[in-house]
């Protein structure tokens, strides 16, 4: 059985699209790139959070617990009955199945490397921007590094764009305590039944 202590040792340093701690944790205003996607659309902000936790934070925890974890952190018990019914029975709505479905093609391993390549080739393009164009002999130099600078000066924009929607990577943060209690309890309940 996957308890708490197991959920926040195998968690990794980075996460994808992972909400920020407190009340507000629409995943469509944090990660603008998620707006665009059709699966998310139909969606409310909590079906999009409980799409997110069932298919990547708990991902990988049993069923009864990830089922269970997720519904309790994106819902704070607003489901109706009949819907909670639902969800125990995994009977989602089409859109959010799809949701799931999408949140499971997202790569972190990709993701996080190609951050980390524009981050870099922000660095490169500076280094050659830097250049101190008299010192450049020739005149063809001159012009190439003109050249090359227009172009640059032409992308930054979308290469700056990408890096500061970050491609839904961020550093993970540990669990609230709140959020903390509620697995604990929750693991309490289970264990005492």
């Amino acid at each position: 059985m996957l308890n708490i202590q197991s959920l926040i040792n195998h968690r990794r340093e980075a996460s994808l699209f992972c909400p920020k701690r407190g009340k507000n944790q629409d995943l469509l205003r944090l990660y603008p790139e998620l707006t665009k996607v059709k699966e998310f659309k139909k969606l409310s902000p909590d079906e999009v959070l409980f799409a997110w936790y069932y298919a990547i934070y708990f991902g990988k925890a049993q069923s009864g617990v990830r089922l269970e974890s997720s519904m309790d952190f994106a819902f704070y018990g607003k489901l109706s009955p009949e819907q909670e019914a639902d969800y125990r029975n995994l009977k989602f709505s089409e859109e959010v199945a799809g949701a799931i479905n999408k949140f499971q093609t997202y790569n972190l391993d990709i993701r996080t490397e190609t951050k980390f390549m524009d981050q870099a080739m922000l660095q490169n393009w500076k280094r050659i921007t830097m250049i101190d164009v008299m010192s450049l002999e020739d005149w063809d130099e001159k012009k190439k590094y003109v050249d090359v600078s227009r172009t640059i000066m032409n992308e930054i924009p979308a290469l700056v764009a990408r890096i500061e929607e970050g491609y839904g990577v961020r550093e993970t943060e540990f669990l609230s305590e709140e959020q903390e209690n509620l697995i604990s309890e929750y693991m309490n309940k289970k264990d005492n039944q």
